[in-house]
């Protein structure tokens, strides 16, 4: 266990207020906003305090991601019924009727089902009125100001922070929350060609300038890639008519010729229908008990060697149990994987016309790429397709797929603070991870049909999907396939969301908070191993950064992405996930409750 130093507020200026900030208004920011209110409300507060909060955008409460001016195309791959702003647990929210958020669109809508998806703009619509419900009761002496500045520096200075925007300083402020989400794309070699796009969010911003007719290479096959097809296509006034089998797409004449995407693996993800309600189904192999055995007397996982084969068990014994369920049939879970085994071969003994199942099949379902790889591709759209549209409950494959979903909370406990070999952890984020979040992460069945569509319209072309070289020239983009096809592109678009990578491309703020004495960049050791920096800042437990001397500066707060490498899942608009705010809000409440007690002590 790692021990470290603690950095506390040395004197506060009694002739302030108590000021905390939060920096990043998005759903973490808010999260922490609504934690610090309700622990507030259970103090008295005989003096004021004042909470500043800064974002990007004048979307308090949604951030960037949620911002409600996107369009509506722009579907949630979360379903409805997970949504919830407000928290069931102690102190309860300061507002009076906290609603869900199908609570909240059953005030607004008829024939509402927690199993939808609805657009990420309705979400930030419900994010943001939660945000000015905060506003509207706060607690007696509690001032809440919002700048839409962004933070570019942090410096300690005494006992309080100096927060820097670029026009303006923030002076005193004792607790500081980070949630700031997302960092700025990595410079790629091509960066500053105008038919680059390095980033496409907002996208009816960023994508204006790919014209028509052009031939476009897209880099990255998963969510983002989906919102860059549907913005150059349903977003220039294409129309998507409702099918028997699907959709049909109309075209506007707006659209580019050609949409090449490509990736690592050359997969789209698949599609999944809502599982809000579902029963919760048990886990098997992947259980404390299998994988304490596994580690032995090691200090940290292997992730290959002791946590893998307990996913795959886990992934194939869902499969099957779905399958031999669907032959009115059970499929025991011997602790004994090899009796599970002896099971599955006699029934494909007694139904041949089932093909076998393992690991590959859901994760490497292409290994053997043919020569047309485009309509090898659609057929597996189609067949992931298909199997989405029975649901968990229904096709033994999506079952199957589920499974990570089910496994990540326990698996995130683990592999948090370092719970991976260094060579572990690389070998997981790289190889690993990428593939969990494409089989059970996916995007609603509506998406992945309008993809289809347009694929089937001549739009889209995955016939360059695996793996190609690119190289850029003055005007335009090469791309290379290992047998020397090549392709020649107008535009080169990066549909993937960026991660924080504080070793290459430090944001500016964290590098800030590093040259200021106030934290470091986080590497996973081991005795005897390189050691491994997933590219996040180094934090404690509590969410605190930890300095290059080992002092944990617990006035300072990390959440949600700025935490994701010592951390494992942020992308969620879970509550429960890697909940640091929690413990923030009631820390900060604490804190004010006994400097107004010791103002009031000196005026006594």
């Amino acid at each position: 266990m790692e021990n470290h130093k603690s950095v506390d507020a040395q004197s506060i200026n009694p002739e302030t207020p108590y000021r905390v900030a939060i920096i990043g208004a998005g759903p973490k920011g808010l999260y922490g906003l609504e934690r610090l209110l309700a622990n507030l409300s259970e103090v008295t507060l005989d003096e004021e305090v004042e909470i500043h909060m800064f974002n990007r955008c004048s979307f308090f409460g949604a951030g960037d991601i949620y911002r409600h001016d996107q369009p509506k195309y722009l579907l949630m791959n979360y379903a409805n019924g997970f949504i919830n702003a407000w928290p069931n647990q102690a102190p309860k929210p300061i507002v009076d009727h906290p609603l869900s958020f199908v609570e909240w669109l059953k005030k607004q809508e008829r024939n509402v089902s927690g199993n939808e998806f609805s657009s990420r703009s309705r979400v930030g619509e419900y994010l943001c009125s939660a945000f000015e419900e905060l506003k509207k009761n706060l607690p007696r002496n509690v001032r809440l100001l919002q700048h839409t500045q962004e933070v570019c520096d942090i410096e300690k200075k005494g006992g309080a922070f100096w927060i820097k925007t670029e026009n303006e300083a923030y002076v005193d402020i004792q607790h500081i929350l980070l949630a700031t989400g997302h960092s700025t794309p990595q410079k790629e070699a091509f960066s500053d060609q105008n038919t680059f796009v390095e980033f496409v969010y907002p996208v009816q911003e960023k994508l204006s300038h790919v014209t028509p007719n052009s031939k476009v290479a897209i880099k990255g096959i998963g969510l983002t890639f989906i919102d860059t097809v549907l913005a150059l296509t349903e977003g220039r006034g294409g129309r998507f008519n409702q099918t028997e089998a699907g959709f049909k797409y109309v075209k506007s004449g707006n659209e580019p010729l050609v949409l090449y995407p490509f990736s690592k693996s050359g997969l789209p993800m698949m599609p999944r229908s809502g599982t809000f309600g579902l029963p919760s189904q048990p886990l098997y192999y992947f259980t404390p008990e299998n994988l304490c055995i596994n580690k032995g007397d090691k200090d940290k996982y292997d992730f290959e060697k002791d946590i893998l084969p307990l996913i795959k068990a886990e992934i194939k014994y869902a499969y099957y149990r779905m399958l031999f369920q669907q032959y009115n049939q059970y499929l025991h879970p011997f602790k004994d994987i090899q009796k599970i085994e002896s099971e599955i071969d006699a029934f494909h003994e007694r139904h041949p016309i089932e093909k076998p199942f393992s690991f590959n099949t859901l994760f490497n379902p292409l290994n053997d790429w043919k020569a047309d790889r485009h309509e090898q591709i659609l057929n597996y759209v189609r067949l992931s397709i298909k199997e989405g549209e029975k649901g968990e409950e229904g096709s033994p494959l999506a079952h199957a797929a589920g499974t990570w979903r089910r496994i990540s909370n326990d698996f995130n406990e683990l592999y948090s603070f370092g719970g991976l070999s260094p060579k572990s952890h690389r070998v997981f984020l790289s190889d690993f991870m990428g593939q969990f979040n494409r089989v059970a992460y996916g995007p609603p069945i509506e998406n992945m049909k309008k993809i289809m569509a347009l694929a089937e319209a001549g739009l889209i072309d995955f016939s360059f999907a695996h793996q190609p070289n690119v190289n850029a020239y003055n005007s335009f983009y090469v791309l290379t396939l290992e047998d020397g096809s090549e392709l020649k592109v107008d535009y080169l678009i990066d549909a993937r969301i960026p991660k924080t990578d504080m070793v290459s491309n430090p944001p500016k703020l964290y590098q800030k908070l590093i040259d200021n004495g106030l934290a470091t960049i986080y590497n996973n050791g081991s005795d005897g191993c390189d050691s491994f920096s997933p590219g996040c800042i180094h934090i404690s437990r509590e969410g605190h950064p930890i300095n290059a001397l080992g002092e944990e500066i617990k006035q300072i707060t990390l959440t949600g992405t700025p935490t994701e490498g010592i951390t494992f899942d942020n992308d969620t608009l879970s509550r429960n996930r890697n909940d640091f705010v929690s413990l923030w809000g009631a820390q900060v409440a604490n804190d004010i409750q006994v400097f107004t007690q010791s103002k009031i002590l000196e005026k006594s």
